[in-house]
């Protein structure tokens, strides 16, 4: 998940999901600082911990979540 890091600083909405998105993986999408816009689907390894990480995107306009583990 790392190239995830490769993505443009132009990127600025990113749509990701499946079982590999896990809160592991929200530590990495945390230093995607540009984006502002984020989706989040069908992952349920992503936990209140991870969406925690994200919080990092000062810059993020929007989140959208869908079918994880956040209580």
């Amino acid at each position: 998940l790392s190239v995830l890091l490769q993505l443009p600083g132009s990127c600025a909405k990113l749509d990701v999901g499946g079982a590999a998105f896990t809160d592991a993986a929200a530590a990495i999408v945390a230093q995607l600082t540009q984006l502002r816009d984020l989706g989040w689907f069908y992952s349920p390894e992503l936990t209140d911990v991870g969406l925690q990480q994200l919080t990092a995107l000062h810059r993020l306009v929007k989140l959208s979540v869908f079918d994880c583990d956040i209580f």
